[in-house]
């Protein structure tokens, strides 16, 4: 709001808008987006704020903004309370503090929890990363939810389309990849079990990025990998190049 405090959790990811000098900031726990004037870059003003409400439109987890032919595009994904709700994304025309959606309905994601966002080159598609972080539910069940890179594409003349892409696990035990969790038997996550189910949903992709040929690299923190993309290609021809670093 323009005053500096701590703890108000009003700053979690920012993308800007290099053809307005306009900056885009989310804050995941405060439930809201500031619009600051960045032109001035000594003296950025607060002028706009959207909040979200964590019931109708969730928590927003990640923004990216992408500028062709004199449009800004501003896409935010969101995610919702609860496992049995899907993650979603939003997009808006950026107008610097005048905000538009794009469409009437989000668009619905296969997975729950979208931790990056980066629009491709062109600014027709959207990459989206699912994390499916573990954790235990009731200090009892335990869940590890399985990560997903969903593909959105779009136009402003027709609705979106959505895409994923299957993590294979021959590819992930053939390059060794780093397992995260060894909890012992019974409870999916045992660092010596290979099987499918439990090498993929084991793998956290956490940042997404995409440069200017249109390659998408992602990021596996805890995995201690890194995997490029290959965006020019066709959905079905696309293949996910992993490596352990």
């Amino acid at each position: 709001d323009g005053i500096p405090s701590f703890g108000n959790r009003a700053a979690t990811a920012a993308a800007m808008d290099h053809t307005t000098g306009f900056l885009y900031v989310i804050g995941t726990g405060g439930r809201v987006l500031h619009i600051i004037d960045a032109t001035a870059p000594a003296a950025p003003v607060v002028v706009s704020k959207v909040t979200f409400d964590s019931q109708i439109d969730g928590y927003p987890t990640a923004v990216s903004l992408c500028s062709s032919d004199g449009m800004s595009t501003l896409a935010v994904s969101f995610q919702r309370e609860g496992l049995s709700i899907n993650g979603r994304v939003r997009f808006y025309r950026a107008e610097q503090a005048l905000l538009t959606k794009l469409y009437n309905n989000d668009v619905a994601l296969q997975g729950n929890d979208p931790v990056s966002i980066a629009f491709a080159t062109g600014c027709q598609e959207l990459v989206v990363v699912i994390q499916g972080q573990w954790f235990v539910l009731n200090d009892v069940v335990f869940q590890d939810p399985q990560p997903t890179i969903e593909f959105i594409t779009f136009s402003s003349f027709s609705n979106p389309t959505l895409n994923d892409l299957t993590i294979e696990n021959s590819i992930l035990v053939a390059d060794k990849i780093r397992q995260v969790t060894e909890c012992g038997d019974g409870c999916g996550c045992n660092g010596q079990d290979t099987s499918s189910t439990v090498r993929v949903r084991d793998m956290e992709p956490r940042q997404v990025t995409v440069n200017s040929n249109n390659i998408a690299f992602i990021t596996f923190t805890k995995n201690n990998a890194i995997a490029s993309l290959d965006l020019n290609l066709g959905f079905i021809d696309r293949e996910l190049d992993i490596r352990s670093i």
